[in-house]
């Protein structure tokens, strides 16, 4: 088992404090960079675009730094979502969130030194395209749908105003991956370079398309594109059903991300 360095552990944390810095290039989004929070706004009402991350709360202010995050980001009918890792403070966040409302999840948080990283071969008629053009992009998307089987949002989907400024201009930090098979989308993933890592979120398959290699070989993708930008060492966060297709490429597990989210009134 290869030794992971304590500053690619830190890079869990500070690859997702880069995503939410980068949102600032979405029309319209506030990102609210402060000395004791990371919160931010984007004009979708997908909790991935709303929330909160880097939390260094004292325990005196945790409660209104909550509340005002809540109550600007719901007075403009957006879900939120409030990242707590191994670094999150108060030490109690993610009790004040529950008290609060908030529904959490919990997520692996994993390392893989891009030294070891090895290419997945799969079916011949899986093919793994970057996304460069709008069309690109609705098929990512709908890949992402299938695999959280959800009716394919297509134009309306959440993400796509977002993620056209965020991945598709040449210069961008966001790399996405769309798997077809047979020309039929069907995988997903995207990488984020900063931090100090390539960070890989938005890794999925469609179920009917399971357990042919195609999560490995889209998530292996994604990292090489972060060894090709110069990057040693990727970084997730995975569901309980993702681990074992991690751990299959190198991964290893170093903490946890717990996810809270609050939805609109409404």
């Amino acid at each position: 088992m290869v030794t992971i360095p304590i500053e690619a552990i830190d890079a869990v944390e500070e690859n997702l404090w880069a995503v939410h810095r980068d949102f600032a290039h979405v029309p319209g989004a506030e990102v609210n960079d402060e000395a004791d929070l990371l919160w931010y706004t984007v004009p979708s009402t997908n909790p991935w675009f709303n929330g909160a991350s880097r939390s260094s709360l004292a325990r005196s202010a945790a409660d209104s730094a909550i509340d005002r995050v809540v109550t600007t980001i719901h007075g403009l009918g957006r879900h939120l979502m409030w990242h707590v890792g191994p670094g999150s403070q108060p030490a109690d966040l993610s009790s004040r969130l529950e008290a609060r409302g908030f529904e959490g999840s919990v997520d692996t948080s994993m390392v893989l030194d891009l030294t070891t990283l090895t290419q997945s071969t799969t079916d011949p008629r899986f093919v793994i395209s970057p996304v460069r053009s709008r069309a690109d992009l609705l098929d990512w998307l709908e890949a992402w749908d299938l695999t959280i089987e959800v009716q394919p949002r297509r134009d309306q989907h959440p993400w796509l105003e977002p993620f056209t400024h965020l991945a598709l201009p040449p210069e961008s930090p966001t790399e996405l991956l769309v798997g077809r098979f047979d020309g039929v989308p069907v995988a997903s993933s995207m990488a984020f370079v900063g931090g100090g890592a390539v960070g890989l979120y938005g890794v999925g398959t469609a179920p009917d398309y399971r357990g042919r290699g195609f999560g490995g070989a889209i998530t292996a993708a994604a990292a090489e594109w972060g060894r090709g930008r110069g990057e040693r060492f990727a970084i997730l966060h995975s569901t309980e059903m993702g681990e074992r297709v991690y751990r299959r490429l190198g991964f290893q597990a170093v903490g946890e991300l717990r996810q809270w989210i609050l939805r609109a009134p409404g």
